[in-house]
């Protein structure tokens, strides 16, 4: 909390909305207890405390401020007390999932004998690769209209990757699609495109389509150059666009598809 006294959260309204309206029921409907834990301090009582054994000796008798990253004193006094006390009142085995990447291996040798797992180490995850997994904010609509051989091409560039541009590392990372079908072939090292189908049929190199693609404006810059193919827009937020549909009361969602077959 950012102030218990008067019970202002330090989260945002949409990660409250989140936890609250959609995790929470969702772990209920599988079955699982849901406990939320907060801890007696708040980041007011950090942001006020007067520092007395700083080593810096000009910071003692002053507040200690805004709290630094790296050094946070949110973690070790709001977030680590709370859990440690829950924990006391668990009398049966549990496991502690824990995310450390595996490139942290000073933080996964303490895990070494303890029951935490890091499922980031278990499937593989570095810091990079589990930053690029979580959808940047300033995601946009770039729209093209193009051939279908600019169409396998384009969807070659983005299931492969490309020079600047973002490449796929894992199933979870490769590029979503809707109004066609793909085939992909998996090895250890990359993904390479085999296959482009719309309703179950061969696209051929002279069909035409207007092409929808969500980016972010640092891969989009540096999508090859072609002559032929340019995608227009970068104007256009998906979330105020999406969030904009959805207020209206009246969105209708597409089902799933059966996108990606994977060899």
């Amino acid at each position: 909390m950012f102030d218990n006294k008067n019970n202002i959260s330090g989260e945002l309204p949409e990660h409250i909305d989140f936890i609250h309206n959609k995790a929470i029921p969702k772990f209920r409907e599988w079955g699982y207890d849901v406990q939320i834990l907060r801890s007696e301090k708040d980041y007011l009582d950090l942001f006020y405390h007067v520092v007395t054994r700083s080593k810096k000796p000009e910071r003692n008798g002053k507040y200690a401020g805004f709290l630094l990253a790296g050094m946070c004193a949110a973690n070790s006094q709001l977030k680590i007390p709370p859990i440690k006390n829950f924990l006391k009142t668990v009398k049966k085995p549990f496991i502690q999932y824990i995310g450390i990447a595996t490139d942290e291996q000073k933080r996964l040798k303490k895990l070494e004998g303890t029951n935490k797992i890091s499922l980031l180490q278990r499937y593989g995850y570095t810091e990079k690769m589990a930053g690029d997994m979580i959808m940047p904010n300033e995601l946009s609509a770039y729209s093209s209209k193009m051939s279908g051989a600019e169409l396998k091409e384009a969807v070659k560039n983005f299931v492969e990757g490309y020079e600047g541009g973002f490449t796929p590392f894992n199933r979870g990372s490769l590029p979503v699609l809707s109004g066609i079908s793909v085939e992909v072939k998996e090895t250890d090292d990359d993904y390479t495109l085999s296959k482009v189908t719309k309703d179950g049929k061969q696209i051929q190199d002279n069909d035409t389509f207007t092409v929808t693609c969500l980016a972010i404006p640092k891969h989009m810059e540096a999508y090859p150059a072609d002559d032929n193919i340019v995608f227009d827009g970068g104007n256009t937020s998906v979330d105020d666009t999406w969030i904009g549909y959805i207020s209206d009361g009246d969105a209708v969602l597409a089902e799933p598809e059966d996108y990606m077959t994977l060899r």
